[in-house]
């Protein structure tokens, strides 16, 4: 009998299928058990053949992709988390090259608060071999984008840090205290999730070593 993965990494994808490949690859690097872990994209009416391009592709761990039309991303995460079988569901994108620790450094933070329901939000730094420009710099060292820089307090963050591309959280969590918000196709849908979340007794913690490079 199957059992369920312990992480479920949820993907909305539209276009840039090549972006999409490096970040899968990235997750069958992992330093993981990664027979505990599926991945599930859901492609949002990509024009550039990103549904076919994997629709048949093998990993070291669960995969599938489902296709939809949306023209959302909170639709299509959604679509994504509710496929989703796992302990854990893991919110990424299709941009972010995974850590070979992430799944370990997500789930020791989980395993720190045995007693009680968080969502531990990792970091997205660039990757050491990009070329940061000026202005990329300010966004994550004195802008509002990443701004992990203002937090005070990494085992109580405020909701308004909750970044979609790199966080995790029980399965269950997300069924009581509900998915994305659809009315938010585009942008300030994690802001929203994120005060839901601390609403309802979650509490948010930060682990900077949870790395994913965006």
């Amino acid at each position: 009998m199957q059992t369920n993965p312990l992480f479920s990494v949820v993907i909305p994808a539209h276009n840039q299928k090549d972006r999409l490949d490096a970040t899968l690859a990235s997750i069958a690097a992992c330093e993981f058990d990664l027979g505990q872990v599926e991945v599930i994209v859901v492609d949002d009416g990509s024009k550039d053949g990103t549904y076919e391009a994997f629709e048949s592709r093998s990993y070291p761990f669960d995969f599938r992709i489902e296709r939809v039309n949306y023209s959302s991303q909170s639709k299509t995460t959604n679509e994504a988390i509710r496929l989703a079988r796992g302990t854990y569901v893991m919110s990424s994108a299709q941009d972010i090259l995974f850590d070979p620790a992430m799944f370990r450094k997500h789930l020791a933070a989980h395993e720190r608060t045995p007693e009680r329901d968080v969502v531990v939000l990792g970091n997205l730094p660039y990757p050491t071999d990009m070329d940061v420009t000026p202005f990329m710099f300010y966004l994550v060292n004195g802008g509002y984008q990443f701004a992990y820089f203002l937090i005070r307090d990494r085992f109580d963050v405020p909701p308004n840090f909750l970044y979609a591309p790199n966080f995790s959280v029980k399965r269950e969590v997300f069924e009581r205290v509900g998915l994305f918000d659809e009315e938010f196709p585009y942008g300030c849908q994690d802001t929203d999730l994120g005060f839901r979340f601390v609403e309802n007794g979650v509490r948010i913690v930060y682990e900077p070593e949870a790395v994913g490079y965006h």
